[in-house]
């Protein structure tokens, strides 16, 4: 409210304001804006503040966006890869058993599960030792001995008993 002030003669501004450290202070002054200079200050601070905060929210969203892009891209890829290998696997012309060393059959392709009689079931987490596949466990050796001192074998072939003893 605008009074007149009886002592000086000038007309004054007087509001009210609410702090944080007290309910309600009298404001007094020669004008709107002079009573109302904190608040735009304060509104100008939390205007910057808010535009800060947007463009950082916005670069982390699009850091973020770009990630799970690659992220998704290189997971489809690698899906579309080990489809093909599989593929290419199963596919194969050449009987082919996948083994960790001195361990369990991880994968056989379908022409090893035909050339064998043995179903995919009963060879995939078993031992090939085991189950007595090898005809000569020299070659067997031969194998591990070249996978040992070169890290691969391949062009090796191998000698494997069918299911009916064969």
């Amino acid at each position: 409210f605008i009074e007149h002030s009886p002592i000086d003669g000038i007309h004054r501004v007087f509001a009210y304001r609410t702090l944080a450290e007290a309910r309600m202070v009298l404001v007094v002054g020669t004008s709107h804006d002079f009573l109302l200079q904190p608040w735009y200050a304060m509104l100008w601070l939390a205007a910057l503040v808010t535009a800060i905060v947007a463009v950082v929210l916005g670069w982390l969203f699009c850091l973020l966006g770009r990630s799970w892009l690659r992220l998704y891209t290189a997971e489809d890829q690698a899906l579309n890869n080990e489809r093909t290998w599989q593929s290419m696997f199963n596919h194969s012309p050449v009987a082919q058993m996948l083994q960790r060393p001195f361990s369990t059959i991880v994968s056989v392709n379908d022409k090893f599960v035909e050339l064998t009689g043995y179903p995919r079931a009963d060879l995939v987490g078993s031992m090939a030792k085991d189950m007595g596949l090898r005809v000569d466990d020299t070659l067997g050796a031969h194998f591990v001995e070249t996978l040992k001192s070169q890290g691969r074998a391949t062009d090796m072939e191998m000698h494997i008993r069918r299911k009916d003893g064969s």
